[in-house]
């Protein structure tokens, strides 16, 4: 039996399999859930990052209770660079737990012309100070064919900054900072 399997959002990736995403690490029980969705975040390190991935804002904001999510950048296919726009929320109705995860459904667009795709993204948050740094499981499920992909990623609040507070998280969890590639 043939597997395809194709990355329509996020080249960055590193698995992708027809079974649900494994984050291999606990998340933080009592997240502030205000302050962390709260500002942008960037994926400045990730583990096993394809040779594809870049540096990523992810800009977070709370509305009436609901995480929102807007993220622009540029990604290559087909040797083109292409702009995309994802835009996502958490879904109404549904109370979010401070342990996580927490599910956001996503449309994203390629240069604002293309057909819309529709997908889930959860983000498990594994430690954070909320200020400068946060270490986080990012799994994306596409609706089509069952895609799975997830990753653990080193967010920051600046692009540029000091990496002694990755090292220390890393520690914390048996992680080598070596085995994350720098994005930013």
């Amino acid at each position: 039996m043939k597997r395809a399997c194709v990355i329509l959002w996020n080249p960055d990736v590193y698995s992708c399999s027809r079974s649900p995403c494994q984050n291999p690490l606990q998340a933080v029980q009592n997240l502030d859930i205000n302050k962390f969705f709260t500002g942008s975040w960037y994926a400045t390190y990730m583990k096993n990052a394809s040779s594809e991935a870049t540096c990523r804002e992810y800009q977070f904001s709370m509305s009436e209770g609901l995480i929102k999510l807007n993220a622009t950048g540029k990604y290559t296919f087909d040797g083109q660079k292409k702009d995309y726009v994802t835009t996502c929320s958490s879904t109404s109705g549904k109370q979010l737990n401070p342990a996580g995860p927490f599910l956001l459904k996503c449309m994203h667009t390629v240069n604002k012309k293309g057909k819309p795709i529709f997908f889930d993204l959860t983000w498990t948050v594994i430690e954070t100070d909320y200020q400068h740094y946060a270490l986080a499981y990012r799994c994306t499920k596409y609706d089509e064919n069952s895609i799975h992909s997830g990753n653990l990623v080193i967010l920051q609040r600046t692009k540029t900054a000091d990496t002694s507070s990755a090292t220390d998280i890393l520690k914390n969890r048996n992680l080598p900072l070596s085995d994350f590639r720098k994005l930013c």
